[in-house]
C-alpha cells in the first residue's frame, strides 16, 4: 500500500497525540510513504505556531521538524501536480494546497493519511481512501 501523508497527521504522529498510534499503523503497513515538497514547509509553520503558543520548546523544533521529514521516503515537486491541483480546487472548491495532497494520492492510488475532516470528506467523496482519524 501507498500512502500520502499531511503536514497535520505528521504532527500528531510526531506530538504522540491521541491518533498517533493509528496514523503509525497506517504507516507500518505502507510500503511507500508520499508526499508534496509543500508539507516540508507546512511542518514547519506547524512547529513554528506550536512554538509560539509556548506548547514546544525551541530546543525541541529542529528534531521534530527532522522526524516528520523522516516519515516521508519520496517528496513530489510541487510544479508536478500544480495545475492539476489548481484545477481541482477550482472544480470542487477546495484550496490548492490541499489539492496537492489529494491529487498525488489519486494518482498513485494511495490512502490519503490527514487530520483534516474537510479534506477527509472530499478524499472519500472522490473515491481516494481517506481513514477518519479525526473522529473519536
Amino acid at each position: 500500500m501507498t500512502a500520502v501523508l499531511d503536514a497535520s497527521a505528521a504532527i500528531e504522529l510526531i506530538r504522540k497525540a491521541d491518533k498517533a498510534d493509528l496514523i503509525e499503523t497506517y504507516l507500518l503497513h505502507s510500503n511507500l510513504i508520499v508526499s508534496s515538497e509543500l508539507y516540508k514547509a507546512e511542518c514547519a509553520n506547524a512547529l513554528w505556531k506550536m512554538a509560539k503558543a509556548g506548547m514546544i520548546k525551541q530546543d525541541e523544533l529542529s528534531t521534530l521538524l527532522e522526524q516528520c521529514y523522516k516519515l516521508v521516503y519520496s517528496f513530489v515537486n510541487i510544479g508536478e501536480n500544480s495545475t492539476e491541483s489548481l484545477f481541482e480546487a477550482i472544480k470542487l472548491g477546495h484550496p490548492v494546497y490541499d489539492m496537492l495532497y489529494f491529487t498525488l494520492a489519486r494518482r498513485s492510488g494511495a490512502i490519503m493519511l490527514t487530520m483534516d475532516q474537510r479534506l477527509t470528506k472530499l478524499c472519500n467523496e472522490n473515491s481516494i481512501d481517506c481513514p477518519l482519524l479525526n473522529t473519536i
